[in-house]
């Protein structure tokens, strides 16, 4: 398949640290100096890149999205997650990052997301990942987002 190139978007900052998405390479308008890519046979030359497969255990690969970009933060690096997939991994990587390192449900992050950036519908499997990494940091909550939510995106993104 042909995919457009997407320019760097920043999708999510806190104090002076920045996360973008994008498949491009970095931008005078990109500060990121680290690149995080779950893209198999990802067609970019990244620079600083994590490569991370979301295939089979999604927890893992959520788990080493968190702990690279964390790391970014920590060290006031930017970071970009590559979406040179035509977006199907980037925006849950971004939703795992930000549950965690803004302790918010998946509704919200979903919504903080589609509000900088209208990616298109995640993955079904992605998205049961999301609610499973929901129950383990909020097991004290009700779910926020279900299948049926999803279903509905999916439905409306395909209008």
């Amino acid at each position: 398949f042909f995919f457009e190139p997407m320019e760097p978007t920043q999708v999510w900052s806190r104090g002076t640290w920045k996360l973008y998405v994008g498949s491009g390479g970095i931008t005078d308008t990109c500060t990121a100096h680290k690149v995080l890519c779950a893209v198999p046979s990802c067609p970019q030359k990244h620079g600083t890149c994590c490569k991370i497969s979301i295939e089979g255990q999604v927890s893992k690969a959520y788990d080493e999205a968190f702990i690279y970009l964390q790391e970014a933060e920590g060290n006031e690096c930017d970071a970009m997650v590559c979406a040179s997939d035509g977006c199907q991994r980037a925006p849950a990587l971004i939703m795992a990052y930000i549950m965690r390192a803004a302790e918010m449900s998946l509704w919200s992050a979903w919504h903080v997301l589609r509000s900088r950036w209208p990616f298109p519908c995640i993955d079904r499997h992605l998205f049961k990942g999301l609610m499973e990494l929901e129950r383990l940091l909020y097991p004290e909550d009700e779910p926020t987002m279900e299948l049926d939510d999803w279903e509905k995106i999916y439905r409306d993104n395909r209008g």
